[in-house]
């Protein structure tokens, strides 16, 4: 007997919150997809080490690092990321994250670049000097997951 006394709803307020909540699904499904499955193509990552003899070095390290990083994010859209990180429990150990959408666009893309070339010799002479110590591996991703 209460729904005799309601009004009727007119149909195309009903159409509407039809319309937001089916917008809401899909919206829920679109921002979820591909996360729980496999991608279709493998990216190229490596993760490399580096062991500073000193905060200072360390420092010095990021000061040649984040311009390199800058112009990396700016010049290489196949480079997925590029970033450091500091280990929580040796504050003198950094790893520096290097995805790239292709191995060729490590190896003939990123390597190859002007940033690069300058890069690389500033820190090749920190190692050769002993103020950092550098390793490293690298990756392919099995496409199990998500980024």
């Amino acid at each position: 007997e209460r729904f005799k006394e309601m009004a009727p709803v007119p149909s195309r307020v009903l159409y509407v919150a039809a319309g937001m909540v089916l917008h809401a699904f899909i919206s829920t499904l679109l921002r979820h997809a591909g996360k729980d499955t496999v991608r279709p193509k493998a990216h190229f990552v490596l993760l490399v080490r580096l062991t500073f003899r000193n905060e200072e070095k360390l420092q010095d390290f990021l000061r040649i690092f984040r311009p390199m990083a800058a112009t990396v994010k700016a010049t290489e859209p196949e480079t997925l990321s590029y970033e450091v990180s500091r280990n929580n429990k040796k504050p003198l150990e950094l790893v520096i994250n290097e995805r790239y959408a292709t191995v060729d666009a490590y190896l003939n893309v990123h390597k190859e670049t002007k940033h690069f070339k300058e890069f690389r010799p500033k820190l090749q002479s920190m190692q050769d000097g002993h103020d950092v110590e550098v390793s490293g591996d690298a990756f392919e991703e099995l496409g199990v997951g998500y980024m």
